[in-house]
């Protein structure tokens, strides 16, 4: 099995949601994009949510399936506007990603062909799973950060060390030269 990777062309980003913005769930299927890349929850976890737990909240609260510990983190505004028109006409106890087989969630697997799917439709060449939204938002989180927090992406994302953090992110040894050669200050 590969390992997933994050999504670290913002084009890339546009090209899936382009491509996830067709057929009669189109409107899920992007907002599962949107929400995914921008907090940093397991598939696992952000499938079972449901609309009260994010609607009108800047923070939210979840215990994590994979570990047992409780995990808060804020919502920007933006993601709070997308919430928002995703679900104006859902009512709280409605699944966020609601399956078309009645009052349950999509598996784990519907997510993961969704998301193939629109990869290849957009003919990239990147290995992509669930847990490429989750590593997008890592990846994102760190090389948009003016201060380069390790530490904080490493308590978000409940790592053991910095060196998993960076791993786990996908930071390329070329990306940490460059890095360097831009460190000529005096």
């Amino acid at each position: 099995m590969n390992e997933v990777q994050a999504i670290k062309d913002v084009n890339h980003i546009k090209l899936l949601r382009e491509s996830l913005n067709q057929g009669n769930k189109a409107k899920r299927n992007v907002f599962m994009l949107d929400f995914g890349i921008s907090v940093p929850m397991r598939i696992s976890d952000m499938l079972l949510l449901r609309v009260g737990e994010v609607r009108g909240v800047r923070e939210i609260v979840i215990k994590e399936t994979k570990t047992g510990k409780i995990n808060k983190f804020s919502v920007s505004k933006k993601l709070a506007t997308v919430i928002y028109n995703y679900t104006n006409m859902m009512q709280d106890n409605d699944y966020l990603f609601s399956s078309q087989k009645g009052d349950q969630p999509i598996s784990r697997i519907q997510a993961y062909r969704i998301l193939n799917k629109a990869v290849e439709w957009c003919g990239l060449n990147i290995t992509m799973g669930c847990h490429s939204l989750r590593k997008t938002y890592g990846y994102h989180f760190y090389s948009l950060n003016p201060t380069k927090h390790l530490a904080y992406l490493q308590k978000i994302l409940n790592h053991s060390s910095s060196a998993v953090t960076l791993r786990y992110i996908g930071i390329e040894q070329s990306e940490i030269e460059l890095a360097n050669d831009e460190l000529d200050f005096w």
